[in-house]
């Protein structure tokens, strides 16, 4: 009843298993509280950083730092960016499918007993099976990405 009480994001911390006990409890509030931690000192760190270039830093960054200089109309530049960033999402997702299989499990609202968190046992690699969640039509009784019904 997390979202009853009006929290937003403190569900996607509990579905990742952090702090959350049998039927969906949660029994440590450490875990929520570094996470805050984290994010405040991070928010600190990028205020500082925009308040030193807005006020002391050089006016553009290209001149001391040619490597974060870019220029829009340089595609290979674009490309890159683009590319690195994608990679990063990519070794993100990896670290999620690490930690549901092997390190600390995932929290599975559908398993026995009000849900709990688990180790995926057995993950679908079907790329068929994977790509015709995709493929649904969105409209109707289908479901598309919704229908996905099972975590493995």
């Amino acid at each position: 009843p997390l979202y009853e009480q009006g929290f937003i994001l403190l569900p996607h911390l509990a579905g990742l298993g952090w702090g959350v006990g049998p039927g969906g409890e949660i029994v440590n509030i450490f875990p929520y509280f570094v996470v805050g931690v984290v994010h405040l000192v991070s928010s600190a760190v990028l205020g500082f950083g925009g308040i030193y270039h807005a006020l002391i830093g050089p006016d553009t960054l290209e001149e001391s730092f040619p490597f974060f200089g870019y220029d829009w109309r340089d595609k290979n530049k674009m490309t890159t960016i683009i590319g690195i960033h994608l990679i990063l999402l990519g070794i993100g997702a990896f670290l999620l499918v690490i930690k549901a299989l092997f390190v600390g499990g995932i929290y599975d609202t559908w398993a026995p007993g009000g849900g709990d968190v688990r180790f995926i046992s057995n993950p679908t690699l079907n790329p068929v099976i994977i790509f015709g969640y995709m493929l649904k039509s969105p409209f109707g009784g289908d479901g598309w990405m919704v229908s996905v019904n099972n975590m493995e």
